[in-house]
């Protein structure tokens, strides 16, 4: 999911700029399509402060979540080793429309987000009336004051699509691993993702003490999980997520698919996990009980939706 960028680009004359942000607005103005593009992210990211101040500001900017436009600031930043994130693209967030959540989880990236600052755009929130209240104070921060308030365009990706690979031999160490060690926090990310309202959703595998039982009673089960993490701040953000989410593991031809559906959440930087993924309970690793949802090549497939609601 990840790569190395190269060196940012040299800033632009006033009529370059204008032409990169078009060109980009026509290749990246859908944000959650360009940002699960490799080669649009990594243009994203190379883009002169100018040029993605911008982009950013473009009223033509759809997305799916205003923390896209927050992930893509985080990834700017820490393609060029800065702690924190310049105003002028801070100042590109509409706050208005970003989760609250979510907002305080990061605002240590953005020097301008006070907790008196963001106080005020939570309590604007509530509606139409209080936030045109909060802005109009006589002692408002001017980064209220100088907001954009305007809704951006919905984004054509509804829900963080993808598929992701197992090979048996991973599960396998996995499990031998977890029986071992009676550790049963290691996760196995499998390769696969996709970047979706501001985050990275990624799937995992774990083994887990089978359901009423104990480590010591000796059976195991395999959880399949999603998890998720916002670009250039894993483990750095907060909040919480109402989602849908159903996970496939595609069958053969000597078995169907294995399907779980759940709505409900979680909080940002958690995971959602089906314990016993496969129905059933293990004693000692025993690659056969998989073997019939394995491909030729021994691989277990997966496809993953994550509909934020």
């Amino acid at each position: 999911m990840r790569r190395a960028f190269s060196k940012p680009l040299p800033a632009f004359s006033r009529m370059q700029l204008k032409g990169i942000v078009a060109a980009m607005l026509e290749k990246a103005g859908d944000l959650e399509v360009a940002m699960n593009d490799d080669k649009l992210r990594e243009q994203l990211a190379l883009l002169p402060e100018s040029a993605l101040v911008a982009l950013l500001s473009d009223d033509r900017l759809a997305v799916a979540a205003e923390s896209t436009v927050v992930a893509v600031a985080l990834q700017w930043a820490k393609q060029r080793g800065q702690p924190t994130v310049p105003d002028a693209i801070a100042n590109c967030i509409r706050l208005k429309h970003l989760e609250p959540g979510f907002a305080a989880g990061i605002a240590h990236f953005f020097p301008q987000w006070t907790q008196r600052v963001l106080s005020l755009v939570f309590a604007g929130r509530s509606s139409p009336a209080a936030w045109q209240s909060v802005r109009g104070m006589y002692n408002a921060p001017r980064l209220l004051g100088d907001a954009n308030e305007r809704a951006r365009p919905g984004s054509a990706v509804v829900a963080a699509n993808f598929k992701c690979v197992l090979l048996l031999r991973d599960l396998a160490a996995v499990f031998e691993h977890s029986i071992r060690h009676r550790s049963f926090d290691m996760r196995h990310a499998l390769e696969g993702g996709a970047h979706y309202g501001g985050f990275v959703w990624l799937a995992f595998v774990a083994v887990h003490p089978a359901a009423g039982t104990s480590a010591q009673a000796g059976s195991f089960t395999v959880a399949v999980g999603v998890a998720q993490e916002v670009y250039g701040a894993p483990k750095c953000v907060g909040g919480y997520i109402d989602l849908a989410i159903t996970v496939t593991c595609a069958g053969n031809g000597n078995c169907d698919a294995l399907c779980e559906h759940t709505r409900g959440g979680m909080s940002v930087g958690d995971a959602f996990a089906v314990t016993g993924f496969f129905g059933f309970s293990l004693h000692a690793w025993d690659s056969k009980q998989f073997a019939r949802w394995a491909d030729g090549a021994g691989n277990l497939n997966f496809e993953v939706e994550v509909e934020m609601q």
